[in-house]
């Protein structure tokens, strides 16, 4: 009876951390840039859901990549991302419309990318820099 009991805590213990992510591993190219891009901080959490992985840094940053290890959303939480991580074509369109201003997320979307700057302004651009619309974000 206690064999059970023993092998039936191990077995649902080991289901609750494989279910919190100390298992998940991510695409090569996820790894990748993130090392690359976020130097100064370490993944303290990931998960996998149905069509995407979820990783937070330690410096607060959140990454959503697709499946195929491609990043689709980063979130900096208010603070400043990479311009690395920034399409060229964006990073110019934003840095024409507002040079003294930082990103501090950008998601992909259909049509290309919704950024938001530090300036609480919400811009969308297509994949060749194109600038569509803006928002101020309240």
């Amino acid at each position: 009876m206690i064999k059970l009991f023993s092998f039936l805590f191990t077995l649902l213990f080991s289901l609750n951390v494989y279910a919190s992510g100390w298992f998940v591993s991510l695409p090569e190219n996820s790894e990748t840039f993130v090392k690359t891009n976020f130097p100064n901080a370490t993944v303290s959490h990931k998960e996998r859901d149905d069509d995407e992985y979820e990783v937070i840094l330690t410096d607060g940053t959140e990454i959503n990549f697709f499946l195929n290890g491609d990043w689709k959303k980063i979130d900096g939480n208010f603070h400043p991302l990479p311009d690395a991580v920034i399409p060229t074509e964006v990073m110019d369109t934003v840095k024409r419309m507002y040079p003294d201003v930082s990103v501090i997320e950008i998601k992909k979307e259909y049509y290309g990318y919704e950024v938001k700057l530090t300036n609480r302004m919400e811009l969308e651009i297509d994949n060749k820099g194109k600038f569509l619309r803006q928002k101020y974000d309240d």
